[in-house]
């Protein structure tokens, strides 16, 4: 994948960056990748811009859809600290609810995407991951224009009020789908409630992490040169949708978008086969490696997590 790029840099925005950059856009670093974090918790940015490269540009900022005054409620677990308070009513129904206790309210200016971006000159993104504990939506909001030039989103969509107010995943979803991307995988976690008996493998759908994606046709109804599809096919391949990157591919060579030779290029490297070969008992083993990850599944606070976004 990256040797499709060349010179030409994949531009992510990370908001709520805690713990670092997503691993599967390590291997860009650093000729290939432009890292944009936010993170308002004054903690976690220390941390944050302690670990981050040199060329990484890191905001200690809140994000909202405009310039306001917001208040960051620092709960006793950081990660989920959010500018909404947390709706114990629901909470209190599960496990370990202590961790949402709030120990600490920060006064912060927040200002949107989009303002802070011009500010230092970027006018584009490739890609948006946003991890803001139910403010998303608005952070959404305040990306302008960029967000109908995205790529794709990553974004945390609540299924119940977690924190009251909150907007909820069919808000999200309906924003995210009329700036022209598709919703293609969601990482489901699931809660268990206090009284449920223990062998209960799910429990209740309670948040997820979205990936949105501007299909093939999407992104050819538009501006797409070579550079813009190179950049379309590394974020594809790099969640494992090769079908959309073959489709993408195809459908820009029939546009004369790119010429024979690179096609069959890109063609040859994704359709390898790094599959397991077909063996007797395939299926059987199949079985029962799943039945095995599911049952040796971290369950922490009695949740159950999907194990990957994407393929």
């Amino acid at each position: 994948m990256k040797s499709f790029l060349g010179d030409t840099k994949l531009s992510l925005a990370d908001v709520g960056a805690a713990g670092g950059l997503d691993k599967r856009w390590h291997f860009l670093r650093p000729s290939n990748l432009t890292e944009i974090l936010f993170e308002p918790d004054p903690a976690s940015f220390e941390e944050l811009r302690n670990k981050s490269l040199p060329n990484t540009l890191v905001f200690n900022a809140a994000l909202a859809d405009r310039k306001k005054e917001v208040i960051l409620n620092i709960c006793k677990w950081r990660e989920v600290s959010s500018i909404y308070e947390p709706n114990f009513e629901l909470i209190n129904k599960y496990p370990d609810a202590s961790r949402f206790e709030i120990e600490e309210r920060i006064h912060l200016k927040a200002d949107s995407l989009s303002n802070l971006l011009n500010s230092q000159n970027i006018a584009a993104l490739d890609f948006i991951k946003i991890d803001a504990q139910g403010s998303e939506l608005e952070i959404l909001r305040g990306t302008g224009d960029l967000l109908k030039s995205v790529i794709g989103v990553e974004v945390e969509v609540e299924f119940v009020e977690l924190y009251k107010g909150q907007p909820l995943f069919q808000e999200v979803n309906s924003y995210i789908s009329n700036c022209g991307m598709s919703l293609v995988d969601l990482k489901r976690t699931f809660w268990k409630r206090k009284s449920q008996h223990k062998n209960i493998q799910k429990g209740q759908l309670i948040y997820a992490d979205a990936l949105y994606l501007k299909e093939p046709e999407a992104l050819l109804e538009g501006y797409c040169d070579e550079e813009r599809l190179v950049k379309a096919l590394v974020i594809y391949l790099a969640y494992g949708y090769s079908d959309l990157a073959i489709d993408l591919i195809e459908s820009a060579l029939s546009g004369n978008i790119i010429t024979p030779v690179l096609a069959d290029r890109f063609l040859e490297s994704i359709k390898k086969d790094f599959s397991f070969p077909d063996f007797k008992g395939k299926k059987s083993l199949k079985g029962i490696l799943d039945f095995a990850s599911n049952h040796l599944n971290e369950n922490v606070f009695s949740a159950h997590t999907d194990q990957k976004l994407g393929n």
